[in-house]
């Protein structure tokens, strides 16, 4: 089920922290750090990274951790929250 591949839930997760950003009149230029978590971590690292890189400019990438986890909610297999800061 390509709803449950980890590029179709990053790209759900990015536009949901999207959704959040504009909430609070920021947009993905105000992130600073970036945290990922993921379940299946040697599987999906590459695919993940491929679509978390294609929402931010090459040079301008916020700073960033990625775990592997045992876990997460929903079975979820990629959670992100961001750090962002006001202007």
């Amino acid at each position: 089920d390509a709803a449950q591949g980890i590029e179709a839930q990053t790209h759900q997760v990015m536009a949901n922290l999207r959704r959040v950003l504009e909430g609070c009149g920021l947009g993905l230029e105000h992130v600073l750090a970036a945290r990922v978590f993921l379940v299946h971590f040697n599987e999906d690292y590459e695919k993940m990274n491929r679509v978390y890189a294609s929402y931010f400019p090459p040079a301008r990438r916020p700073a960033r951790t990625c775990v592997g986890v045992t876990g997460l909610a929903r079975g979820a297999r990629v959670e992100i929250d961001f750090i962002a800061r006001r202007p």
